[in-house]
């Protein structure tokens, strides 16, 4: 059996290197706070799991994306968030893990954090894991 971190580690290992962000890769828990509303970061993050034979769980990957200045205000950049979504994008169809069975679980969206200048990009993962 895996547990939380082993799971996380691995999809962090996946995908760490492969979009076209302009910050760093982090995991859950690590990015540091200098980093909010100033740098392009990717987040992986364990959400939950279930355990047994098929071990089933959900794995989280955001990509933070600093508001741009428009019009005397911040605003989210389009243009980057869809360059970001469209790697996500390819990153999700590309995927493989030996013994996983790994796929989509919703689609991938851009939300605003309230409580910074910045926006995210989601992709939510929904993995089977053979354990025996």
């Amino acid at each position: 059996m895996k547990t939380g971190l082993q799971f996380e580690k691995e999809f962090f290992n996946k995908v760490k290197g492969t979009l076209p962000i302009k910050g760093k890769y982090y995991r859950d828990g690590t990015r540091p706070l200098e980093n909010v509303a100033k740098s392009e970061d990717c987040m992986v993050i364990y959400k939950t799991g279930l355990d047994g034979e098929i071990q089933k769980g959900y794995i989280t990957i955001n990509v933070y994306i600093p508001d741009i200045d428009f019009d005397g205000r911040k605003t989210k950049d389009i243009g980057r968030c869809e360059i970001i979504e469209s790697a996500l994008d390819a990153f999700a169809e590309n995927l493989f893990i030996s013994g996983y069975m790994i796929e989509r679980e919703g689609t991938i969206q851009t939300y605003k954090v309230y409580e910074t200048d910045e926006h995210f990009v989601h992709l939510e993962l929904k993995y089977n894991y053979l354990s025996i």
